[in-house]
């Protein structure tokens, strides 16, 4: 049996285990770029704005990176545009400071994308593209979550900043549009999936899954995939993860799920130690590991994405799991590996001793001790 070395210190066998289909409702969308490109960035200290044609379109944003071949440019709408720099033509600077569009200037921009069908409502925080007729279900939902995700964070010693840009969602009317928009748009996603955040446009995409008009009634039926996802966006707007260097993804998804349970995303109604466990991942960490949390186990998702695509179940389970046990017991060290996580070197890959490292630079327990820790507190759950 071939061996691999384990970062955290032992040796353990290689296991190469089964693929099996992903079939969450959940998603994960980056793209390649921002994990494995490595060029100089842009190099002044502050941002500036540049207008620069590419593809027959005027790209007006703050140069990120711009190498000898990709040019990544965060444009005043919060999008990320990552172009072939050969690709570029005319350029002009335009301001030695760099500016989001304010929300009136996003909110027509937004009108003119989607047409008389949708309308767009603001409130402190979002813009939301929604139904026409809508207005007094999706807005408010979504700045709700957005306080109480901020207000979550605050309390257990989580530096939140305020958001850069406009928060903005898309809610479709129907599945097929919605498949169709997430084509166009690049995003490559299965059938079953009910929404998502993309980081390179910054915003949330889901389609509304109840058979009838919005309502308070049907709300449960949207209500997992829309916490998660905004969790998602909360968090990479707040600089809680960065969108320039991504966070190890058991820690992303970690706070996705941990905010899917009713106790964390409205605690004022919710206030019981119960309210704030997500059950279903709890079921599931339970039946795939009854008797114990294997180190190794616990170690792969730490050091290495990989592991979500060969199991996602146990490993959505696990990371929430983990999270869950470090906001409960150690809020301030979770605050801290936070804080390490969104400040690394932008658009550089994170490699396995890197993660290991950091992980334990916060931590520093042996992992076999935090495997027997983490399996006693989910005994002891309710």
């Amino acid at each position: 049996m071939r061996h691999e070395t384990d970062p955290f210190g032992a040796e353990r066998p290689l296991v190469v285990r089964g693929r099996r289909q992903f079939g969450s409702l959940r998603t994960w969308v980056t793209t390649v770029l921002l994990a494995v490109l490595i060029v100089q960035p842009a190099g002044a200290a502050q941002p500036w704005t540049l207008r620069v044609a590419v593809g027959g379109q005027q790209l007006v944003g703050s140069p990120l990176v711009w190498g000898k071949s990709q040019a990544i440019l965060l444009g005043r709408d919060g999008q990320l545009y990552e172009f072939d720099t050969h690709d570029a033509g005319s350029r002009e600077k335009l301001s030695d400071t760099f500016a989001g569009y304010s929300q009136s200037e996003m909110r027509a921009a937004l009108v003119r994308e989607f047409g008389e069908r949708y309308e767009v409502s603001a409130t402190g925080h979002y813009l939301v593209v929604h139904p026409a007729g809508q207005s007094s279900v999706w807005p408010e939902r979504f700045e709700k979550l957005y306080r109480s995700m901020t207000h979550y964070f605050q309390t257990r010693g989580i530096r939140a900043e305020q958001p850069q840009f406009p928060l903005v969602a898309v809610v479709f009317s129907r599945h097929d549009e919605f498949m169709r928009y997430a084509h166009n748009q690049g995003s490559r996603i299965s059938s079953n999936v009910l929404g998502y955040y993309d980081n390179m446009s910054n915003r949330i995409k889901m389609y509304d899954a109840s058979s009838t008009r919005a309502s308070a009634q049907n709300w449960e039926t949207n209500a997992a995939t829309i916490v998660h996802e905004a969790a998602h966006q909360t968090a990479f707007n707040t600089g809680v993860h960065s969108r320039y260097s991504l966070p190890p993804r058991w820690l992303a998804e970690g706070l996705g799920t941990l905010f899917e349970a009713p106790g964390i995303y409205d605690s004022r109604r919710y206030g019981t130690l119960t309210d704030r466990i997500n059950q279903q991942e709890l079921a599931t960490v339970r039946t795939y590991f009854p008797k114990e949390i294997p180190s190794d186990a616990l170690a792969a998702i730490i050091v290495d994405d990989k592991t979500f695509n060969r199991n996602p179940s146990s490993s959505y389970a696990l990371c929430w799991a983990l999270t869950f046990m470090l906001a409960e017991r150690e809020p301030h060290k979770l605050a801290r590996y936070l804080q390490v996580t969104a400040s690394r070197s932008v658009f550089k890959p994170y490699t396995v001793q890197q993660r290991a490292t950091d992980y334990r630079q916060v931590f520093g327990e042996d992992i076999r001790m935090t495997s027997a820790r983490l399996h006693r507190f989910i005994a002891e759950l309710p």
